[in-house]
């Protein structure tokens, strides 16, 4: 066999042992779906034939979405997580590279190279922020720019200006809004202004579907044609998309756990203001070396190689958890 010559760059994805932990490492909601959501979700599912296949194009979850958020549902495309529409987007352009703001979500780089393409890391400035200055050459002829607002892993909400300066190049800029409801804030009105902005979404951290795989795309239309056309089919199941449907008929539900989640963000920044990079996410970039304190204490953290090695990610938990993470990190900076 002669596999291909690629796979010398890659590795497989692994985590560490998590029985017993308490989970702060991978930006997950720390609620389930309530049971009686659950019930409703499951009187759908036994409705439907599982010997079917689900809707090709998802449309009924797209009409859903269209109704929440006002976006035609033409503009709009759902895929079995956010990483599936990653992986088209490196089909869907011409050119040799790909640039990214480091650090960032590292998927990006991973599709990328999966792709053949190269990747240009133009580093955020010491405020993890889009540098004033850019080569804009550069960006102008890239395949596109992924840009994560608010950004994974520094919780950094980017400036509108500098993002349509990006834009304005006419190079595709993917905006990742992953994050969008723990900011308040997207670019989605911007979509009939830009016809190379593509915005992605998940179901996975404020909705709280992290195990159901559910992403979405929005795009112009000419773009979404594009994207269509390459597109997997069938590639959300049937009770993904059921679940995605149900949850958006909950508002209160996702209303009440972003406002709790918000709250515990910022008492976890208080605490740990001198070390704490200001989040808008449902997580906080901490600068100390305490990822295997923590781990011994039973907390599961993220750690970092490279310019974030003496920081670790902390995914804002219940408020057990918040206070167990809160003493054992006070404990390990006091001594």
């Amino acid at each position: 066999m002669k596999f291909n010559r690629q796979l010398d760059q890659f590795a497989p994805y692994r985590t560490f042992d998590t029985e017993g932990k308490i989970l702060m490492n991978k930006n997950e909601s720390p609620f389930d779906i309530p049971g009686e959501i659950k019930e409703q979700m499951i009187d759908r599912w036994k409705a439907i034939p599982f010997n079917r296949y689900p809707p090709i194009e998802s449309l009924p979850l797209r009409r859903k979405v269209s109704e929440k958020t006002g976006v035609e549902e033409g503009m709009i495309i759902a895929g079995c997580g956010s990483d599936a529409l990653i992986s088209d987007l490196m089909h869907l352009f011409e050119g040799e590279y790909i640039v990214t703001f480091t650090p960032t979500f590292s998927m990006y780089g991973f599709y990328a190279k999966r792709r053949g393409l190269k990747v240009v890391e133009i580093p955020l400035n010491d405020a993890f922020d889009i540098p004033e200055t850019l080569d804009e050459e550069i960006i102008a002829r890239a395949h596109s720019v992924f840009i994560a607002n608010p950004n994974n892993p520094t919780g950094k909400l980017y400036d509108d200006y500098k993002i349509d300066k990006i834009l304005r190049t006419g190079v595709p800029v993917v905006l990742d809004e992953a994050y969008w409801e723990f900011s308040g804030k997207t670019s989605l009105a911007k979509l009939r202004e830009f016809e190379n902005l593509i915005i992605l979404r998940t179901f996975s951290k404020a909705m709280g579907l992290s195990g159901l795989r559910i992403g979405l795309g929005f795009a112009g239309k000419k773009l979404m044609e594009k994207w269509f056309a390459l597109k997997s089919p069938y590639n959300l199941n049937t009770l993904s998309e059921i679940a995605a449907i149900e949850m958006l008929e909950h508002p209160e539900t996702l209303e009440r756990n972003i406002a709790f989640i918000i709250r515990e963000r910022q008492r976890i920044y208080e605490a740990f203001r001198e070390i704490a990079t200001e989040s808008f996410t449902n997580f906080l970039l901490l600068q100390a070396d305490a990822f295997d304190f923590l781990y011994n204490n039973g907390i599961l953290v993220q750690k970092f190689r490279g310019r974030l090695e003496k920081h670790i990610r902390v995914t804002v938990g219940t408020e057990y958890e918040n206070d167990r993470l809160i003493r054992k990190l006070e404990a390990f900076l006091k001594a």
